[in-house]
């Protein structure tokens, strides 16, 4: 009998300390936070009507209303987004671990809030019959294109990385990637005369064309 008064009394204990959960709406989009942890918050919510705007642009419109929350027990290594029973993007407040989600980005958690809008932004595409069954029947109704969690990734990366206006970053050169005739090897390679300090293999020579 006694362990289980000492769990009702430490349950009750963690309950009554925990830090409330407040929130915020801005135009259909209610976040909601613990109170202690206002400065994550602020941040998060003064750079979320840019991430709106921007994944807008590239044609994934965010569906209102949506539910963000910044969860301090949630234990993932990467943000949760849900759209049944109604839209929900959960963020883990703990910084992620090493080979987690958003481990190497400068801000986890702006990473993890523009992720989880490009996923309600792709999971909200929907056109003809699709769409007609939505207005009946909700979010239930798959959307038109339903494709692998990998390029969902990629493609929240990627556009992500087009926020950041961050380059590419790539072992070869970009000049590799354009689209040129590959140059004739013949050409660059020199008959050696004197030694071996004069020869010019054909990997060398295309090697030195791409650089």
């Amino acid at each position: 009998m006694r362990p289980v008064l000492y769990a009702v009394i430490i349950l009750f204990t963690l309950t009554t300390t925990a830090p409330a959960l407040v929130y915020v709406e801005e135009k259909g989009v209610l976040f909601y936070f613990p109170e202690n942890e206002t400065e994550i918050a602020t941040a998060l919510t003064e750079k979320m009507p840019e991430f709106i705007s921007f994944l807008a642009q590239k044609g994934l419109a965010i569906k209102r209303p949506l539910h963000i929350i910044l969860d301090d027990k949630l234990d993932e290594p990467q943000v949760k987004v849900h759209v049944i029973p109604h839209r929900e993007i959960r963020i883990p407040l703990r910084a992620p671990g090493v080979l987690e989600d958003g481990y190497t980005r400068e801000d986890p958690w702006a990473y993890y809030l523009f992720k989880g809008l490009c996923l309600q932004g792709i999971y909200g595409i929907r056109s003809g019959i699709p769409e007609l069954l939505h207005k009946g029947f909700g979010d239930i109704v798959s959307p038109n294109v339903i494709i692998p969690p990998w390029v969902e990734d990629g493609i929240c990366g990627l556009l992500y990385a087009q926020y950041r206006e961050k380059k590419f970053r790539t072992l070869l050169k970009p000049l590799f990637f354009m689209h040129r005739r590959p140059p004739i090897l013949t050409s660059s390679v020199t008959i050696p005369r004197s030694g071996p300090d004069t020869t010019v293999t054909g990997f060398t020579a295309s090697l030195l064309y791409i650089g």
